[in-house]
């Protein structure tokens, strides 16, 4: 059984609700540093930014986007554009979509600005207290230097940290640590490791180039500057390479079951232990994916799974944008496994999953979740898709079929 929870034209839709999030907390006063850092760029980036955000926050407008926001109806206009979507519960063309995605998008920059600046908190329910508890936890970046010193990555207030060996770690600002190549020989390779906890997200550009998005729950060991003649990384969880072209120096990621070897390409390795395999899917080029038992080379749009390291490698075709959304802030599911999705949501919420039937795991779904969602409202939009409903008590989320 598939069952189609809804589909949208996602960088329209996401970015407008980031930015309407981003102008609400800025106007509140509860931005954050990095936050007031993004809203200061998003103005200085022209001067029609400038224009759109004096227009936003007028008095007038805020009165009559609120009154709009008030009467408008959500789950009626969602309604008439479901049955435009494919039956199948496949993704529509862009082009026809357009238009559709358009009736939701476009209000939202101004409505969710507003309904940050005036929404009431009192009546949320303990797990979504929960998940904003979380967001401050994704704050607590570890990064672990080589001689085993950690440091705070969120909470670091000089932009440069200094290895051992002289490598230079820029600290960038929206999310990202950058090392800088030295030229000098290298004596000892040394090892940092970057550790991302349970609902958080940040991205790395390694000695050579090469840049990695780590998601939640997820971290990578690797060296502070690589040998000439290979470049090897450890990951424990999810991690989206764009590898840097070198072909006297293959890169190679390291998971729990599996290698995966390149020259320079784009693709993402999932390897959390509480799934019964390791996939790489590629998007770009070419990658050699190996175990104790086999060896295989991808083409992009493919993935292959390795479910033990002396066991044969499966492989698939498969869209590769459901498997890099999160790296945009959204998980995307194709005809997936009730239980694959909530293993996911339980990584970025802290949440633990109980099911009262082992066959309500095998309901599948296509659609796509914000992550910046409350999860009380990614349920209710399972609940009313499909037969089953769920029970939350404290930390844990009891899936059950539903009542008659």
């Amino acid at each position: 059984m598939t069952v189609l929870l809804y589909e949208m034209e996602m960088n329209k839709v996401i970015k407008a609700l980031k930015l309407g999030k981003l102008i609400g907390r800025n106007q509140s006063g509860k931005a954050t540093d990095k936050e007031l850092d993004s809203f200061s760029d998003w103005l200085k980036k022209s001067e029609a930014n400038q224009v759109r955000y004096n227009d936003i926050v007028k008095e007038d407008n805020i009165k009559n986007s609120f009154e709009k926001y008030s009467k408008y109806d959500s789950q009626a206009k969602w309604e008439s554009i479901e049955p435009k979507l494919s039956p199948k519960g496949r993704r529509i063309q862009l082009k026809t979509f357009i238009k559709y995605a358009a009736a939701i998008a476009l209000p939202l920059l101004i409505t969710t600005t507003v309904f940050l600046l005036n929404k009431n908190g009192d009546n949320r329910s303990e797990l979504a207290s929960k998940a904003e508890v979380q967001n401050t936890q994704k704050e607590t970046v570890l990064l672990t230097l080589a001689d085993g010193s950690q440091v705070d990555v969120n909470n670091l207030k000089q932009d440069f940290i200094t290895e051992s060996n002289g490598v230079k770690i820029e600290n960038r600002t929206d999310d990202v640590l950058a090392y800088n190549n030295n030229e000098d020989p290298i004596e000892e390779i040394m090892y940092n490791t970057l550790e991302v906890p349970i609902g958080g997200r940040y991205s790395i550009v390694l000695s050579d180039g090469t840049k990695v998005w780590l998601n939640s729950k997820s971290s990578l060991k690797f060296p502070v500057q690589f040998g000439r003649e290979s470049r090897e990384v450890h990951l424990h969880g999810e991690g989206y390479f764009e590898v840097a072209k070198n072909e006297n120096s293959p890169f190679k990621v390291h998971t729990s079951k599996g290698l995966v070897e390149v020259l320079g390409t784009e693709f993402n390795v999932s390897d959390y232990y509480d799934d019964d395999f390791s996939a790489v899917t590629l998007v770009e080029g070419a990658v050699r994916v190996a175990n104790n038992k086999e060896a295989v080379i991808l083409k992009p749009g493919e993935q292959s799974l390795i479910f033990d390291a002396n066991k044969h490698i499966v492989s698939q075709k498969v869209d590769p944008d459901f498997y890099i959304s999160w790296t945009m802030g959204v998980f995307e599911f194709d005809n997936q496994k009730l239980d694959y999705i909530l293993r996911k949501l339980s990584r970025w919420y802290d949440v633990s999953i109980v099911y009262d039937e082992k066959i309500i795991k095998e309901l599948r779904f296509t659609g796509a979740i914000e992550s910046e969602d409350d999860i009380e409202v990614i349920l209710n939009r399972i609940e009313h898709a499909s037969g089953v409903y769920f029970e939350i008590l404290g930390s844990e989320i009891r899936v059950k079929k539903e009542l008659k």
